[in-house]
């Protein structure tokens, strides 16, 4: 397996530089599904009217813009990212009709700067398997979130059917590669994105990290036969 780079700069730079076609590929390599599963992962935070939420490694601000508008204009949202020019695509995007407030922020997941029992819930979509220490990431979300709140996390990992296992490794390692070599023209960023999933491991990782930190009523739900994994758990 290769050993992947993780720290901060490293990882900034990679996102700055496929921000403005991020949005655009993971709709072609996805063929639309992540759509689905980012609403699910969303409909399961828990989002009342009026409260304040937090989205970690926002990215391009998609999921910080889909719990705005559940929040309503009383509530509040915060979308941080590493990634400077994420944040600026995230920035350029127009609210859906009654969102709430939004506030996007750079900042590093694994040292939020938020005090602790901030938040009514906290979202992390595609970020644990980029991060040098998920656990810490998910301590530090736990830390941020009131007692009662849940801690959301969307993310791909590795399949556990060898069939699929098999066919979604060999289009992780030529078919989303070139895809970035052809329509991002970063081949390089793409295939550090493959390689992040192939060594992230499987759903059970984060399953065991929830437990690790006694979240209760810990949930895991396996969308699109393991490719995407849902975890849900809520603060004590």
């Amino acid at each position: 397996m290769t050993q992947l780079t993780k720290d901060p700069e490293t990882i900034r730079t990679l996102f700055d530089a496929i921000a403005d076609q991020y949005d655009r590929l993971n709709t072609i390599m996805s063929l639309g599904i992540h759509h689905y599963w980012q609403k699910f992962a969303v409909n399961r935070i828990g989002v009342q009217p009026g409260s304040h939420f937090l989205d970690v490694c926002c990215g391009t601000g998609r999921i910080t813009r889909s719990l705005a508008k559940k929040v309503g204009p009383d509530g509040k949202v915060i979308g941080l990212d590493l990634s400077a020019r994420m944040l600026t695509v995230a920035k350029s995007r127009k609210l859906p009709a009654n969102s709430g407030r939004v506030c996007f922020l750079q900042g590093d997941a694994q040292k939020l700067p938020f005090a602790a029992a901030t938040f009514d819930g906290a979202i992390i979509s595609y970020g644990l398997r980029n991060v040098a220490a998920p656990l810490q990431v998910l301590r530090e979300m736990q830390r941020v979130v009131k007692p009662g709140g849940r801690i959301v996390s969307l993310e791909l990992v590795t399949p556990g059917l060898p069939l699929v296992k098999q066919l979604y490794r060999w289009y992780l390692t030529y078919g989303i590669t070139s895809l970035g070599r052809w329509v991002a023209q970063n081949e390089r960023a793409y295939r550090y994105l493959c390689q992040s999933i192939l060594n992230f491991g499987e759903a059970s990782q984060i399953t065991d990290h929830f437990h690790q930190l006694g979240l209760a009523k810990v949930e895991c739900h396996s969308l699109s036969w393991g490719i995407a994994v849902v975890h849900l758990g809520t603060v004590t």
